[in-house]
């Protein structure tokens, strides 16, 4: 029979039980996942922005940079929509105008637009 010394056998039971090369320090956090983008058409009206369904929600626009009337050459109509938050959404549109949505029950509605 072969005799190790206390101090090998340890050494084994050690790197049995416990591996070689473990973490010594805490592990990173986890990364957040990235938004993802949703394909998405929004519409103007002659006072600003429709308002959009997103997950069976009504969603507004919190700021009405431009109408029909007065929209950049390049509005595309076309774009995504990114979730920025839980009540916060993003639409970019193809042309690069970016327009924040927020659900509909957050924004009074417009008296002034006949």
């Amino acid at each position: 029979m072969l005799k190790l010394p206390a101090s090998i056998g340890t050494f084994a039971v050690l790197i049995a039980l416990g591996g070689c090369g473990s973490p010594t320090g805490p592990l990173p956090p986890p990364v957040a996942p990235t938004p993802r983008a949703v394909e998405m058409s929004v519409t103007l009206y002659h006072c600003g922005f429709n308002p959009i369904t997103y997950q069976g929600k009504k969603w507004e626009a919190t700021f009405e940079p431009f109408d029909n009337e007065n929209k950049p050459p390049s509005w595309r109509g076309h774009g995504t929509i990114s979730e920025i938050g839980p009540t916060r959404l993003l639409y970019q549109d193809d042309s690069g105008v970016k327009v924040t949505y927020v659900p509909d029950e957050e924004v009074p509605p417009v008296t002034n637009c006949a």
